[in-house]
């Protein structure tokens, strides 16, 4: 079987190593590669036109997007495309394609479900309002929809329920440094908005130490932060945390490893109920794992679910601080073991639940059957 694996992304994002969307599509083709689906890459630049830049934001013009059909697709027995602008552009060349190779699969993947509040900036509304509008005919095009929620159907297509993977091989296992009794080191990475809830955590460390907390926590933050940044600054400033919180800008490769090196515990989103996603099988959080760092987590995973796996925290989804003398105990409940024992066994896992060719199955059976 060959196919096409579709994505609007700037080639110069893609080419970037360490670029986590650059990595999953790679890992994604890779793994569909390996288990005999011929998969190419194709992407559709982004228009740098200004003038078309802002009529695609307008909810119901036909402004022509960047979309345009080629021969490949009349060949190819799937493709599979990550989640584009819905359009009339988009829905057309689904059209065309069902229209040419009648006997195609087409999958669909969206990240993130539910998306419509996540957009932060007026200038954003437009197009969800054209995205609502034409997702109601993706189902005469779509086949499957992808997602990592637990959702069976979305917009009325049935779904491909998936855990986020990572290509194992390519993580590093941390290196514990010696460790200080008394420090418990956390790192949170993401490109940072609303949504990640730290300000959340950092609250909860302030009212800590108002109490009289004697334990040493220290939050290192990692990535890009548009405006969130600046409210944790407020928090900072309001409990004098300036030498607990270190700001270490976007890192990867050996830079970032050194700094997994300092941690023993890993935070994941914190305020996904923010944009209405109470369940989330996170990308971040099997990164994590995959280093060998228990996981703190605000939203429900996958691993809610498993029982023996004591390297998992749940905190509630919602706007409370979050209590950092339960973090504390659990902390002290894993580190029982020897360092390297804990990171030996929560990579093993990694390993087994969330590799990317173990994740990636149920699309490879879908398109095999």
């Amino acid at each position: 079987m060959e196919g096409l694996y579709l994505v609007s992304i700037p080639n110069e994002v893609l080419a970037q190593e360490h670029e986590g969307v650059s990595k999953k599509i790679k890992s994604h083709i890779t793994s569909l590669n390996k288990k005999g689906l011929a998969t190419e890459l194709y992407s559709f630049q982004p228009s740098r036109n200004i003038v078309r830049k802002v009529m695609r934001q307008l909810p119901y013009n036909l402004f022509i997007s960047s979309y345009k059909y080629y021969e490949r697709l009349n060949s190819v027995d799937f493709i599979y495309i990550r989640k584009m602008a819905f359009d009339y552009s988009f829905l057309r060349l689904l059209r065309n394609i069902k229209k040419r190779n009648p006997e195609c699969k087409i999958i669909l993947e969206i990240p993130t479900y539910p998306y419509d509040n996540e957009i932060s900036k007026l200038i954003h509304v437009p197009g969800i309002i054209k995205d609502r509008y034409n997702r109601k005919k993706l189902f005469k095009f779509v086949d499957r929809i992808v997602t990592f929620s637990d959702d069976e159907e979305i917009f009325g297509i049935k779904t491909l329920r998936l855990s986020n993977g990572v290509d194992t091989e390519l993580i590093k296992q941390r290196i514990p440094l010696v460790r200080k009794e008394n420090n418990i080191n956390l790192i949170a990475v993401a490109m940072h908005s609303f949504w990640h809830g730290y300000d959340r955590f950092l609250e909860g460390m302030g009212r800590y130490y108002e109490k009289g907390g004697k334990r040493n926590i220290f939050l290192h933050i990692v990535g890009e932060g548009d405006g969130v940044f600046n409210k944790y600054r407020e928090i900072i400033n309001k409990y004098s945390l300036q030498d607990r919180v270190i700001f270490h800008g976007k890192r990867h490769g050996e830079e970032l490893d050194q700094i997994y090196n300092k941690c023993n515990m890993a935070l994941d989103s914190m305020g996904r109920h923010r944009s209405g996603v109470y369940y989330n099988s996170s990308l971040k959080g099997k990164e994590y794992a995959a280093k060998g760092l228990p996981v703190v987590s605000g939203v429900r995973t996958e691993l809610d679910d498993v029982l023996d796996f004591e390297y998992y925290l749940r905190v509630p989804a919602d706007e409370t601080p979050i209590n950092i003398e339960e973090i504390i105990k659990f902390y002290d409940e894993i580190y029982q073991l020897e360092e390297k024992e804990v990171i030996g066994e929560i990579r093993r896992y990694a390993e087994e639940h969330f590799d990317m060719d173990i994740c990636f199955d149920p699309v490879v059976d879908y398109l095999k059957s």
